[in-house]
């Protein structure tokens, strides 16, 4: 039996839309908004402004919250994005859409801009004072105001690359994962491609994406001094410290920034992505309903988030077996799960839709109903519950016909 396509694709879009609604952080101090004519669309996230006795100065913070947040009750691992004024709005659309692709863990978004005049300072004149701050005095106001895992990432480009890379070299450093996007390294000769060496002796985990753009596009200076670092990861063996490096062709020194972190990000959790269960089989040899259960138990005790397979991914692979054939597998599969799902309507709605391709009308009639009864407006979006009762009415017609 084929699977009706334009249905199956609604369906689809239904139990994945519990994933794809727009992040935002409410806030009473907006770092950035998205207007229309009369009314604030989208907030992005808020300003904080933290007294740094470090530095003898006031320092900003640009902060994105999940936006389940306020409701979810986890601890969410943080990103420490440096040049905060300059990429704090496409690291929220960056690991927004990385987040939907469940490549990604909700995030805490923090920005530290760069104080007027001051970024020169930092990186290169100071730059033990300002990693200083970074790592003692920003991290601990994050942690002091919001619920934070134990997990946290550092990006930093071209001169706050060095800024990563020096923070990288800190033993006691909080951070686990780092960005280095192009940083401004003078190649070989450069004193911060030695210490790297260091990292041999490295005794806390530590992951490194490391990147540049093309040397024609970018200049040689970064690309080189890229390549050096590089060079220094190779010989060192520590099964505490990993380390990419990715040189992208076709980017200056100004593009490459926002591929850096949306595949760095994509890099340094490679293994928080679920395996690919495309088919039945597929399904069957990965250990079936058991595995993926202990695969996302796993990933919810080491993220400190949600333990239970995703709804959608339940859903998703019993439309799997629709395709292929095996409507009565997706139905099982459906019906062992209803009980843990009971909070949303995807399920149901998936169990209907497999009944009315295999012409049980009163068994899709019921999916429906319970689907509707299971709607959860603060979940789901209103369109969802109009196809509900649309399908309701229209198997009720299918059966009114069937009568003798």
């Amino acid at each position: 039996m084929k699977l009706k396509h334009i249905d199956a694709w609604f369906l689809t879009a239904v139990c994945l839309a519990l994933f794809t609604l727009e992040a935002n952080a409410s806030t009473d101090k907006p770092a950035k908004e998205i207007t229309g004519d009369n009314e604030i669309v989208e907030t992005l996230g808020m300003k904080h402004t933290l007294r740094s006795d470090i530095l003898k100065e006031q320092r900003e913070l640009l902060i994105h919250l999940p936006k389940n947040y306020q409701n979810s009750g986890f601890a969410y691992p943080v990103l420490y994005v440096l040049d905060g004024e300059q990429h704090f709005n496409s690291t929220i659309q960056a690991t927004h859409r990385l987040s939907i692709s469940d490549k990604l863990p909700a995030l805490i978004i923090v920005g530290i801009s760069n104080n007027t005049g001051q970024r020169m300072r930092d990186a290169y004149f100071e730059p033990v004072r300002f990693a200083d701050f970074v790592q003692s005095e920003a991290v601990a106001y994050v942690n002091q105001h919001f619920r934070t895992s134990s997990q946290n990432i550092l990006f930093g480009h071209s001169a706050m690359g060095l800024v990563t890379l020096n923070l990288l070299l800190q033993k006691a450093s909080p951070f686990e994962y780092f960005i280095a996007s192009s940083p401004a390294l003078e190649g070989e000769n450069d004193g911060l491609v030695s210490q790297l060496t260091a990292l041999a002796g490295q005794t806390e985990p530590r992951s490194l994406y490391l990147s540049a753009g093309e040397k024609s596009r970018e200049g040689k200076g970064f690309v080189d001094g890229a390549h050096a670092a590089a060079e220094v990861f190779k010989r060192i063996s520590n099964p505490h410290f990993s380390w990419t490096f990715q040189q992208h062709s076709g980017q200056n020194h100004t593009s490459v920034s926002y591929l850096s972190l949306f595949l760095g990000l994509s890099e340094l959790f490679n293994d928080y992505q679920a395996p690919p269960l495309n088919t039945y089989q597929e399904f069957k040899q990965y250990g079936g309903m058991s595995a993926l259960k202990a695969f996302y138990k796993k990933r919810g005790l080491r993220f400190k988030n949600a333990t239970k397979v995703p709804v959608h991914t339940i859903a998703s692979l019993a439309y799997a077996f629709l395709s292929e054939g095996k409507s009565s597998d997706g139905i099982t599969l459906l019906t062992d799960n209803l009980p843990d799902y009971s909070d949303n309507s995807v399920l149901y709605g998936a169990l209907a839709y497999l009944h009315e391709e295999n012409q049980t009308y009163q068994s899709a009639l019921q999916s429906y109903q319970s689907a509707l009864r299971h709607f959860n407006p603060l979940l789901e979006r209103q369109e969802t519950q109009k196809y509900y009762m649309a399908k309701v009415q229209e198997m009720a017609e299918k059966l009114s016909k069937n009568k003798p």
